[in-house]
């Protein structure tokens, strides 16, 4: 359990200190028998094993933060793939509500994120906004209209940058198998709705991202701080995806005057 060398040299201690302790009491003129002799120190007959414990402990396996990510966010992974999945993309209304959910949803999450991109791995960031908002005119939705979701807490702290690159940057893996399977407008020659669909440039911030986040030591504040901004980014999503529901008939209307 511990390393060896640390048991032996405090074994060699312990001895030492038990034969001067026997070469004491064997000497009676020199032991007071009539002065109150205090309890012998524990540490005399235990070896001091906390810094080689320290050691121990210290040396324990972390996982990095990405393995960490991957596993606390599993369960909201899922749930969203589930709930964007049931989108039919081959149809109009189907790819307006996708790309209208992913707009709603990165409102509070893109400023964070452009600002991780930028600053933390120097990169350009592709501007999903923008691509989104020329993506619905060109379905005839008004991004204008679209509503927008409060900030949670946890995007605001000075790591909530991390957990954030790691959803939007993570997303653009989702996009590309979508992409494969087809979408509306796909083959069109004019103004295709495919701006967001098929940029590429994400997958650059994700490569660049999963190093940078097994290199990187955080400490368990940190950690902790992480892991909730992107929970709160998948639940950014998820609301963003739920209010969604409810725009098809009110841009219909607003279409048909």
């Amino acid at each position: 359990m511990f390393p060896r060398e640390a048991c032996d040299s405090e074994q060699t201690g312990h001895e030492d200190a038990v034969r001067e302790l026997r070469r004491n009491i064997s000497q009676p003129d020199d032991f007071n028998h009539t002065e109150r002799v205090g309890p012998i120190p524990a540490e005399v007959f235990v070896p001091k094993v906390e810094s080689a414990m320290h050691a121990a402990m210290n040396n324990v396996e972390v996982p990095d933060m990405l393995a960490e990510l991957r596993a606390a966010t599993a369960q909201a992974h899922a749930q969203l793939d589930g709930a964007f999945g049931s989108l039919d993309l081959s149809d109009k209304d189907g790819l307006t509500r996708f790309l209208s959910a992913h707009a709603i949803g990165l409102g509070p999450l893109f400023p964070v994120f452009r600002n991780f991109v930028e600053n933390q791995l120097g990169m350009d960031c592709p501007d999903y906004p923008l691509m989104l908002s020329e993506d619905l005119r060109s379905l005839g939705d008004d991004p204008d209209e679209l509503p927008q979701l409060a900030v949670d807490p946890a995007l605001q702290g000075p790591s909530a940058q991390v957990g954030v690159g790691y959803v939007v940057a993570g997303s653009r893996l989702g996009m590309a198998v979508l992409r494969r399977q087809g979408y509306w407008g796909e083959q069109s020659t004019s103004d295709t709705p495919g701006r967001y669909m098929d940029d590429e440039s994400g997958h650059a911030v994700w490569k660049t991202l999963m190093p940078w986040l097994k290199g990187r030591t955080f400490d368990q504040g940190e950690r902790k701080a992480v892991t909730a901004a992107a929970l709160a980014a998948f639940s950014s999503f998820a609301s963003a995806f739920a209010v969604s529901a409810g725009r098809k008939k009110t841009t219909e209307t607003g279409a048909d005057g």
